[in-house]
């Protein structure tokens, strides 16, 4: 993969980099108010399956790209799903969706409870929308892109905004959203999930 994103890494050593910044960064320094610190450790220390969300966090920094590892077959051609752009840089259109279906193949020798491969499988389905909906939305206030990255990542929003930071901590186009997530994580409403109900 050639991304400006990734640092111009392999996807195996982007995924390897990413679990050991999840690993230093889980400890929160980034987080001063400490009543969001507070949520946050309360959050991460919740479990799935009997697993806490902390290690499940690691895990999903691992698996988030699997696939960039696909390769499609279409009218008799076979491609990877990383296309190369105008710019002579590659994209993987669609990995987000297409990985969270291989999830359960990947992780099969590991003996997971289903709940935590469900879980896991949404969260590489879900792992861009942090970036997609705030280059989307530049021109939102942090509380409005809040509400925004909560309607679309399903309740797992902690789960993969910590995933972008991590994704992208070292590249020079995240550099600007850096602040941006560290002001959410700051923000102790940003720990609630959503609700809902029929209107009447």
């Amino acid at each position: 993969e050639d991304s400006a994103y990734h640092d111009h890494e392999p996807v195996f050593n982007h995924l390897l980099k990413t679990c050991e910044i999840a690993k230093r960064e889980i400890n929160a320094d980034f987080i001063t108010n400490p009543k969001a610190k507070e949520r946050f450790n309360a959050y991460i220390n919740e479990e799935i399956g009997k697993i806490k969300k902390r290690d499940l966090m690691m895990i999903l920094a691992v698996i988030h790209d699997i696939g960039k590892m696909l390769i499609f077959e279409d009218y008799g051609k076979k491609a990877s799903i990383n296309a190369m752009i105008s710019d002579g840089t590659t994209r993987a259109y669609g990995h987000e969706y297409w990985g969270s279906l291989i999830v359960k193949e990947v992780l099969k020798d590991i003996s997971l409870p289903e709940e935590v491969l469900d879980y896991l499988a949404n969260g590489v389905r879900l792992h861009g929308v942090f970036n997609n909906t705030w280059q989307q939305n530049r021109q939102l206030n942090t509380n409005e892109l809040m509400d925004l990255i909560k309607r679309y990542a399903e309740n797992i929003h902690v789960d993969e905004v910590f995933n972008a930071y991590c994704d992208c901590f070292s590249a020079p186009p995240f550099q600007e959203a850096k602040p941006i997530i560290i002001e959410l994580f700051n923000n102790p409403d940003f720990y609630s999930s959503l609700k809902y109900s029929i209107m009447d």
